[in-house]
């Protein structure tokens, strides 16, 4: 099952009822979302000011930022690849090593 990115319009009914003073469970329920989407999406886009406001337009200017950044990474099968070889390595020579001692012995 996928999943959908927060729309500002959505956003903007979260901004809304929360300075309306409604609860996170039903802002979730009115825009048919999870109450933890909402805790999260307060919690990760709340201003830095001292006020801690809301705003629904950098909320989203945001997000976006960070799914451009996590396009730009490198792709983890490729890094688990290169770590997976480096191990089987690694491991393949300390069986030989462990394997001459024995013999040594």
């Amino acid at each position: 099952m996928g999943y959908t990115h927060l729309t500002v319009h959505e956003r903007e009914i979260i901004s809304r009822m929360k300075y309306a003073g409604a609860s996170q469970a039903a802002i979730a329920a009115q825009i048919g979302r999870s109450a933890g989407t909402i805790s999260r999406e307060l919690k990760r886009n709340r201003s830095l000011c001292k006020v801690i406001r809301y705003s629904p337009h950098q909320a989203h200017r945001m997000a976006r930022e960070r799914r451009k950044e996590a396009r730009n990474q490198a792709p983890r099968k490729i890094e688990e690849r290169r770590l997976l070889g480096y191990m089987k390595a690694r491991l393949e020579r300390m069986v030989t090593r462990t394997d001459c001692w024995a013999t040594q012995k």
